[in-house]
């Protein structure tokens, strides 16, 4: 019998191993797809840029499975440009990279390489989570296979410990522009009681996909809601969309908070306990009169006295939706301090208010994030939506574009570097055409449905999202890191420490050349890495104990 047989026999056989427990570690890797291919699809010859991983009745990428690594155990992941997607590999503590051994080397970085220094004794914010949003877009996609083993393959690409490992699920309070319909849980005007208020089919599907991937979750997921607007009775314009102001008068203030009761209390009912609430999506959208979608103008000031003398009070009253968070803003990055300074200048309002909601589009400066964080050292921020294609784009969606992962990944290491705690997407899953949207305002998705051709696509943004996602735990923390020799390097990179002690540093290469990086914490831990031109890379390990 050949030796490479008889290797692979004795490999499999498990006495290569010292112990069960690095057979199975060993299993896992092997069964994950660690070399980064998958069943790939390129929709344009001629650019290698988009690319895309398709899951059909036959195959579908699994992310590595790592799990709890144990000390002294490294792990090197990458995705690129090329084609990789979350290779896996191990590396050894205490070897440090030799860049006259790779080809291939930016110009303009030392001989010797770059160096990333972490030190996990300087902590900064804590970590809620990763998530997106189950919007009634996102239920119909999946709803619309019709097809038990796609719907799994598709939530365990988010949920499973072979997908993005989410732990965060935003969830439209009644349709928003990405639903098929304008509807409220209360249509019946007046009715300040409540007695009419129901769920709709909609919400059906969204709690059916999100029991489905409780199941699948290894930590418990966090759901919030978002409402776009009240019932059309209780706004000043008396429709839902085109913007308005809520209702003056304690009666409508009073009914509204009440719906956020409610909303909780019957998804609870169903299996789906609320974590948190956020005040209002996009609230200064609805100033605009115009406004082509369902929106609400709910300024700062009239937003801290909702909270204040309503919703804070109307929470606590309930047993079901007493311990609920608080999100304020939910909106653009370019209006923060201010906003929030102005809401929680009421000081009673400021009492309930746990955490600060913010959306990616604006590209406003990141520093405002951390000003806001110094000015309310006890309130969390939390990114609530990102998407790619929004707006005045071109093009809706672009299959397997890298450019919008690497604005992903972008986003993700600014928001983090400056004091947010969890970021979460928007759309699970949208139509090839970027819907489906009641009024048109199709974008892109990390998942795209393509219902002809009965397959889904894994786009390069889910992969951006991933190198976060499935290594950095809930109770992590961000640490203190920063890049020498990089000056001109085109390396971006930002790092935390787990519950367990394991270190995860991700290092994004915007240059079309590799770098030589090792990466050093303040324990004298050294982790040689080649980091691949337009890359994403995830450095896990946990130290050995002393």
């Amino acid at each position: 019998m050949k030796l490479w047989l008889l290797t692979i026999l004795w490999l499999y056989s498990g006495y290569a191993f010292k112990s069960p427990r690095r057979w199975a570690q060993f299993q896992r890797e092997l069964l994950t797809n660690a070399n980064g291919k998958c069943n790939e699809y390129r929709p344009f010859r001629d650019d290698k840029t988009r690319m895309v991983c398709v899951c059909d009745s036959g195959q579908c990428h699994r992310m590595p499975a790592l799990g709890n690594i144990t000390a002294g155990s490294s792990y090197h992941l990458a995705s690129n440009m090329a084609g990789l997607r979350l290779a896996t590999k191990r590396v050894r503590q205490g070897r440090k990279i030799d860049p006259s051994k790779i080809e291939g080397l930016c110009a303009n970085v030392p001989k010797n390489g770059l160096k990333l220094k972490v030190k996990p004794s300087k902590k900064f914010q804590e970590m809620i989570g990763f998530g997106g949003a189950m919007t009634d877009a996102a239920a119909m996609n999946i709803d619309r296979m019709d097809n038990d083993e796609f719907e799994e393959r598709l939530l365990g690409a988010y949920f499973s410990d072979e997908g993005l490992e989410y732990t965060l699920i935003r969830i439209p309070m009644a349709s928003s522009d990405f639903s098929t319909r304008e509807y409220s849980y209360v249509n019946t005007p007046n009715d300040f009681t409540l007695d009419s208020f129901h769920l709709a089919e909609e919400d059906d599907w969204k709690i059916k996909f999100i029991r489905k991937a409780q199941k699948m979750a290894r930590y418990p997921i966090k759901a919030f809601g978002s409402p776009w607007s009240a019932p059309a009775w209780m706004k000043t314009t008396g429709h839902m969309k085109g913007g308005g102001k809520l209702n003056p008068g304690a009666n409508y203030s009073e009914a509204w908070a009440q719906y956020f009761v409610r909303f909780i209390e019957d998804y609870n009912a169903q299996g789906v306990p609320i974590w948190g609430v956020t005040v209002q999506n996009e609230p200064s959208a609805g100033e605009d009169g115009e406004w082509k979608w369902q929106a609400m103008y709910f300024p700062p000031e009239d937003q801290a006295n909702f909270v204040a003398n309503h919703l804070g009070p109307a929470l606590k009253q309930s047993k079901i939706a007493s311990s609920v968070k608080i999100m304020i803003h939910d909106d653009f990055r370019g209006n923060l301090p201010e906003w929030a300074d102005r809401t929680l200048a009421n000081k009673e309002a400021a009492k309930y208010v746990d955490g600060i909601g913010v959306h990616w589009y604006g590209k406003a400066d990141p520093e405002r994030l951390s000003q806001t964080k110094e000015h309310h050292p006890d309130k969390f921020i939390l990114g609530t939506e990102a998407c790619a294609g929004s707006g005045g784009a071109k093009e809706h969606v672009r299959l397997g574009d890298w450019g919008r992962a690497e604005a992903y990944m972008v986003d993700m290491i600014q928001d983090f570097s400056h004091q947010v705690s969890g970021w979460v997407d928007w759309n699970l899953a949208l139509d090839m055409g970027g819907g489906p949207n009641w009024v048109g305002n199709f974008v892109d998705s990390p998942i795209l449905v393509n219902h002809t051709a009965h397959r889904f696509y894994l786009q390069p943004m889910l992969y951006a999202i991933a190198h976060f996602s499935k290594f950095v735990k809930p109770g992590a923390y961000r640490i203190d890191s920063s890049m020498q020799g990089n000056e001109e390097a085109n390396l971006q990179s930002v790092a935390f420490e787990n519950p367990d002690g394991s270190i995860v540093a991700v290092v994004y290469n915007s240059a079309d050349c590799t770098v030589a990086l090792n990466v050093e914490d303040e324990m004298g831990h050294v982790h040689g890495l080649q980091i691949d031109p337009r890359s994403f890379n995830t450095l896990l390990y946990k130290p050995e104990q002393p």
